[in-house]
């Protein structure tokens, strides 16, 4: 610190992010040498603490309202003094002398009063004189505090309006999320802004905090103006309100369909959003990729004689999506929490700043044009660009860059689909939550005593042969000594029943077997595995509970959907023993769910996991264990009770009247 004329006040103040590293330093500095002088170290007190000691510089004492205690003793004495060199003066006994020096003095003052005298009085007149300033600079210091207490209203009531604060002097290290972190205990924070420079992507040491209740902007700002955050002392005032923008076409006022437009996209910028569904593609898209991997056109696949077009696009979404968590994982990406966005399970997971996760993407992007688009709005760190090129999982080094891409980017044109921008989770690549694709298809693998192995979902034309000729040439090691498939008769002939039993030479070749075959296609159907067990599951244990062979499916549309269709999109997942739709009491009209049930509950788990995301007729089904306990009335109470409390969302004006 240095004075007015340059020279140094020799002491300093220094700041630390942490109090454990300025106690650090205090331990090794206090009472050491720097030059010849020993110095002291200690730590500072707050700005306006009670308890912090008075400055003893002159110019200090200017600055502080009002006189400390030791000067007031210190002038008191310096009276007395003066008082006992006066009565040891032998003129006192004189009266005239005394009326000669009084006329004299006043004489210096104002000339008119001279002839008159004045009996001297008890009290000392410098003293008078100086209580009398002291009142005149207690007077202009009333005046300064009106003021500064009338300009703290104004900054109040501006920030109830907008609940916006400016922050400057900040730390240059500091981040969003420490700074929310500090600001949180406040209030909820909408959204907090920290400013970069463009060239150097550094912090310019001051930020913008907005919070979700004004009041809260109040407060903080209250108790954290003057306080230390990291080593440095805040300044928080009041920010300007956001100018509002007008219609440039026109010049008049944005509707009210532009304004929500603009606060919804404002609300996913600063990072609420509502995903409704994280891994959802679109229908073009993936009719493409299909056609060009099975080398067909697209009119082939999407022929008026088809069968079941929207069974098939289903499908193909299915294999679509699985190829796309394959690839992701492959990448390093956490498959898992994508999917619990999906199915509704994530939606209170922390979001990150700097990834964006691209659905919507149009058939023929390149990761080339990704970088181009994204690219004007910041420095990318990486694009993930699965091989199916459906979604994308976009990178920024920088968290406002990321925030002015989801502004700028969300639902707008790209060639001829409009992108949908979400924050992908905060711990999407985190290396510690990842696993390879194919753990949940091995979960089964454990320590076992048999080699002998249940295969099912086996295709109705499947034969012994085909069967022991396919696990020939995917096991790499080991012998097997016999396949059998179970049949049945049916209008006097031997029918496959859909699975069998392989026994292999060694607990090893099976557990081998166990891992290579599980997922591998055999005549159109994916194989699924299990280790045969001699004693079977007793129904109401634990893992009985947990899983089950009967699937609800929701959200089904109300036309155009039949059994044969639900039957054909489950079917590739295993042996289906049963599928009902049921319909309405009163009406007779379809519920909008439905029941399907397979052979085995690995079956019924296989389609729950794959086809979680699915959308038939543009409608994503929700598909979940059903619970035999529960009756069909007491579904269809369930369904009608969500479909009126959705209405109610969509229209909270409109009340439902009782008769």
């Amino acid at each position: 610190m240095f004075c007015r004329e340059g020279r140094s006040r020799r002491f300093a103040f220094i700041g630390f992010r942490t109090e454990q590293e300025a106690q650090e330093a205090i331990k090794y500095f206090n009472k050491s040498f720097l030059d010849t002088s020993r110095i002291s170290v200690e730590i500072a007190h707050e700005v306006g603490d009670e308890n912090a000691p008075r400055p003893k510089s002159r110019h200090s004492l200017k600055n502080v309202g009002k006189v400390n205690q030791n000067s007031e003793k210190s002038y008191n004495r310096s009276l007395r003094k003066i008082d006992k060199k006066i009565k040891k003066k032998p003129e006192d006994d004189d009266p005239l002398f005394s009326e000669f020096l009084e006329v004299m003095q006043r004489g210096t003052s104002r000339f008119w009063s001279n002839d008159m005298s004045i009996a001297p009085t008890a009290q000392a007149t410098p003293k008078e004189k100086v209580l009398a300033k002291n009142d005149d600079a207690d007077l202009a210091g009333n005046d300064d505090v009106e003021a500064d207490a009338d300009s703290h209203d104004a900054d109040i009531d501006d920030v109830l309006q907008t609940g916006r604060l400016f922050v400057r002097n900040l730390p240059y290290t500091a981040t969003e999320e420490e700074l929310m972190e500090h600001f949180s205990k406040f209030g909820e924070i909408s959204e907090a802004h920290l400013v970069l420079d463009k060239e150097t992507k550094r912090s310019k040491g001051f930020a913008y905090i907005l919070f979700l209740i004004p009041e809260s902007a109040a407060r903080a700002m209250e108790d954290l103006d003057k306080s230390t955050f990291q080593g440095r002392l805040l300044h928080v005032m009041p920010a300007k309100h956001r100018e509002k923008q007008v219609n440039e076409a026109c010049n008049l006022p944005k509707t009210l369909k532009q304004k929500r437009e603009e606060e919804k996209k404002a609300s996913e910028a600063g990072g609420n959003t509502k995903a409704w569904n994280s891994l959802f593609m679109c229908s073009n898209t993936i009719v493409e990729h299909t056609a060009r991997v099975y080398g067909v056109r697209k009119s082939d696949l999407l022929d008026r004689e088809t069968e079941d077009p929207a069974v098939l696009v289903a499908l193909a979404e299915t294999k679509v999506i699985a190829e796309t968590k394959e690839a992701l994982a492959k990448a390093g990406v956490n498959v898992t929490c994508l999917e619990e966005i999906a199915t509704g399970k994530g939606d209170k997971k922390k979001r990150s700043k700097h990834i964006l996760l691209v659905k919507n993407l149009p058939f023929g992007s390149t990761e080339k044009e990704l970088a181009q688009v994204f690219g004007r709005f910041g420095s990318l760190d990486k694009i993930i660009f699965p091989p199916p090129k459906t979604l994308a999982l976009v990178v920024f080094l920088e968290p406002a860059e990321a925030k002015a891409a989801m502004a700028g980017m969300a639902y707008k044109r790209y060639k001829d689909s409009p992108l949908f921008l979400e924050w992908a989770p905060a711990d999407i690549l985190e290396p510690k939550t990842l696993a390879p694709v194919y753990n949940e298809l091995n979960s089964d693998v454990r320590e076992t005593d048999t080699n002998v192995v249940y295969v099912t979902n086996l295709s109705f034309k499947t034969s012994d042969e085909s069967l022991k000729k396919h696990l020939t040439q995917v096991v790499k090691q080991g012998n097997i000594q016999s396949v059998k498939i179970i049949k049945h008769v049916k209008d006097g002939k031997k029918v496959s029943k859909g699975y069998g039993f392989v026994e292999f030479d060694s607990i090893e070749t099976a557990t081998s077997a166990f891992r290579d075959v599980q997922g591998t296609v055999l005549d159109g159907h994916a194989l699924t595995l299990r280790f045969s067990e001699d004693e079977p599951v007793v129904k109401g244990s634990d893992k009985d509970k947990k899983t089950c062979t009967k699937l609800v499916v929701r959200n089904l549309p109300f036309n155009g959907v039949d059994k044969k269709q639900l039957r054909k999109l489950f079917s590739p997942f295993g042996q289906i023993k049963g599928v009902r739709l049921p319909t309405r009491d009163s009406t007779g009209r379809f519920a909008g769910f439905g029941f399907v049930e397979f052979m085995t509950k690995q079956e019924a788990s296989n389609a729950k996991k794959a086809l979680s995301s699915t959308h038939l007729y543009g409608r994503r089904l929700g598909i979940e264990y059903s619970n035999d306990d529960t009756s069909l009335e007491a579904l269809r109470d369930r369904s009608a009770a969500k479909y009126y409390k959705d209405q109610e969302k969509a229209n909270p004006k409109r009340r439902r009247i009782a008769y």
